[in-house]
């Protein structure tokens, strides 16, 4: 018996970063969003920012949260987003940290 496994993209990477006004410099960013494939959420996907050594796993619904230290978070920052899952093909987004 011949076992084939599908490697799916992930179609969406939505995310949400924004360095609102701190007063402190120390006060955390989130970065949030939600993994699909096709439209359908993927659940328990891990997403990575191996530069800063953070992640996460997503929820049923796809959706997901990273706390970056605001010392380590700055304004016009690029970080690279990573998502995987076993059974999919990895997907990479590019990220700027920006106010607001």
């Amino acid at each position: 018996m011949r076992l084939s496994v599908f490697s799916f993209v992930f179609l969406s990477i939505g995310l949400t970063a924004s360095l609102a006004k701190r007063a402190s410099a120390q006060e955390p960013v989130t970065l949030s969003g939600r993994i699909t494939a096709a439209g359908v959420p993927i659940g328990y996907a891990e997403v990575i920012i191996p530069s800063l050594g953070l992640g996460a796993n997503t929820r049923d619904d796809g959706r997901y949260a990273i706390v970056i230290p605001g010392a380590r978070a700055t304004a016009g920052q690029t970080l690279t987003v990573t998502a995987r899952r076993l059974g999919y093909k990895p997907a990479t987004l590019q990220v700027t940290l920006r106010p607001g």
